[in-house]
């Protein structure tokens, strides 16, 4: 049990990934593929809640490997890698608090690229985002005078528009994860004290992401943008749901085992395969023909 307290695998068997009608790159592919940009600046953009926050921090740990790694084998520097920068926006309050931030964050983000010595290379952005959990707990745990769903698109949609006018290269939305597992919980009781909203369930997560889906339809994609601006308005779907319904026993663990963080966030290895193919994303976006 030392390895799954620890976050480091399930029930102490260690798990892997294997996708049936994919692969996802080795982190030698992911070197010489990224060599394609060499020279050249990307920006990834994580925008959303705490699941992310976490996608980003594993996603920074695993591009310092892979420079770390090209430093240590690559002494003729034949593989030169793009300069990466990741930034967080963060939805921690909920879409109805923290939407304005998002604009303005966008907006500083471009300005700081064209006031910088960045600027003198064109800038490649990325944008994953998500707003799901955060919002199912603080908005339809309120007693609003309207469906908290009706609430939820509303703000979302705007946050479409904003996403959908930033000249990123890459613009992926990724369904919530499935938070508050019914089953599959080691190392804590529940405490009889302690009730767990109906709100705070899988399937109504399922529901807030059918609801998610049915704006990028309504929304259109594969638009382009305006004469003159870079990037495009074409939105692609990665999907989280569904590989983190299936793995309740692995959640994020700590020294006291909070309730909250253990039920809300997936552990290493399902954070791990999301940044995979995060990265897999990125390099098929930059390069081109990632599987080959």
């Amino acid at each position: 049990m030392d390895g799954y307290q620890k976050g480091l695998n399930s029930l102490g068997v260690p798990m892997k990934y294997a996708p049936w009608h994919c692969r996802l790159l080795p982190l030698n592919r992911v070197i010489n593929k990224l060599g394609c940009e060499r020279g050249s600046n990307i920006h990834v953009i994580y925008i959303g809640d705490s699941n992310l926050r976490l996608q980003k921090k594993t996603f920074d740990t695993f591009w310092k490997t892979v420079s770390s790694t090209t430093d240590t084998t690559a002494s003729n520097h034949s593989v030169a890698l793009p300069h990466i920068e990741t930034s967080l926006i963060s939805l921690h309050g909920g879409l109805h608090q923290t939407l304005p931030n998002v604009s303005i964050a966008l907006e500083g983000i471009l300005h700081n690229a064209t006031s910088t010595k960045l600027k003198k290379t064109m800038t490649t952005y990325m944008i994953l985002f998500n707003s799901g959990l955060r919002d199912i707990s603080r908005r339809c745990l309120l007693r609003l005078n309207v469906s908290c769903t009706k609430n939820y698109k509303e703000s979302f949609r705007a946050l479409l528009s904003l996403v959908s006018d930033f000249p990123a290269d890459l613009k992926v939305l990724q369904t919530t994860t499935a938070g508050w597992p019914k089953y599959g919980n080691f190392g804590f009781a529940w405490p009889p004290t302690h009730p767990q909203p109906l709100p705070r369930d899988p399937n109504f997560v399922d529901h807030f992401n059918s609801d998610m889906l049915q704006e990028v339809v309504r929304a259109g994609t594969g638009t382009p943008n305006a004469a003159g601006s870079s990037g495009n308005t074409a939105i692609s779907v990665m999907g989280a749901f569904w590989l983190t319904l299936s793995r309740p026993d692995h959640r994020e663990v700590d020294k006291t085992n909070a309730i909250g963080k253990h039920l809300v966030h997936p552990g290493p290895e399902v954070l791990n395969a999301l940044t995979r193919q995060w990265i897999t994303m990125i390099i098929e976006s930059v390069c081109g023909g990632a599987s080959t």
